[in-house]
């Protein structure tokens, strides 16, 4: 896995670039005020939004900082539910995908794709679908952006599923939101966030990816190692500040099949005590490690 693009990676970036809003999220300053004088908080999503994530199972989040392997829980417990004898007679469960107006960037050794990391919002067209769908009240939520340089973090309508479970990639604070539209009839969403046992085991996967650590265990993209360190501790201690408050289920894995079958049991109500406390030991691990290495949260 490469640290930095190649030649043919790096001409698709500038074609984003050049599709992209000049300065800011948005193409039209409108725009962007209607995202700024609109806080998420006070956002009321429309009839149709309340009536889709009503008829669902189960509306749930998957959250952790990155390397963790939340991607790969997320698809074995999708794989799992569609099999012919899933665990517990879960339901179909259905990846959600996201949306940002930001551009793709290179992540692990590729440039991010439309359709697959996130939806992408960045050219003109869909820009303004964006701001079109606010004023609908076709978002399910959205993370609102602090000034021009910022990206808004959105879910729209279209990504839900019709019917069983649908799993979404993000936060923990997004259970707010949710539980804001699902109190209309009485449900709330499931939390889940992804650890692992040690710090030395999440170090492990960091090296395997290549894209800022090297197998050796050195830096090879200050940058981004700063960036994304600095992010895990914010994602842990945020997950483990509101664990009590949103009933975030916590859990730590090994394989992927584990992590799978962790997702799975928590969806279907079989999560143990004793799974949550190995998941929330995980955590309070990591955050050990990232203080030993300087980065540590502003309590801290």
């Amino acid at each position: 896995m490469h640290a930095a693009p190649n030649p043919e990676q790096l001409a698709i970036i500038e074609s984003y670039k050049r599709q992209a809003p000049a300065d800011g999220p948005f193409h039209r300053q409108e725009d962007l005020h209607l995202f700024l004088d609109t806080p998420p908080e006070l956002y009321i999503p429309g009839p149709l939004v309340v009536a889709r994530l009503c008829s669902l199972e189960h509306v749930a989040t998957i959250s952790g900082p990155f390397a963790v392997g939340k991607n790969a829980a997320k698809e074995a417990a999708v794989s799992q539910s569609v099999s012919r004898h899933p665990r517990h007679g879960v339901s179909i469960i259905h990846p959600v995908l996201n949306g940002t107006t930001r551009l793709p960037e290179f992540r692990d050794g590729q440039v991010e794709k439309h359709g697959r990391e996130y939806d992408f919002a960045f050219t003109k067209s869909k820009n303004m679908r964006l701001s079109h769908l606010l004023r609908r009240g076709l978002l399910v939520q959205y993370a609102q952006p602090r000034g021009d340089r910022d990206h808004v973090y959105f879910t729209q309508l279209d990504s839900f599923p019709e019917s069983g479970i649908a799993l979404m990639d993000t936060v923990p604070d997004t259970l707010r939101d949710l539980n804001r539209i699902l109190a209309h009839c009485g449900k709330t969403a499931i939390g889940i966030y992804r650890t692992v046992d040690t710090f030395d085991d999440w170090m492990s996967r960091i090296k395997g990816r290549g894209d800022i650590i090297d197998q050796h265990g050195d830096v090879i993209d200050n940058e981004n190692y700063e960036k994304r360190m600095n992010e895990a501790v914010t994602s842990i201690t945020k997950a483990m500040d509101v664990r009590h408050e949103l009933g975030v289920k916590f859990f730590a894995a090994g394989e992927r099949s584990e992590a799978g079958e962790a997702v799975v049991d928590i969806l279907t109500g079989h999560h143990t005590k004793k799974m949550q406390k190995r998941g929330e030991k995980g955590a309070q691990k990591m955050l050990k490690g990232l203080a030993e290495h300087g980065f540590k949260s502003k309590d801290q």
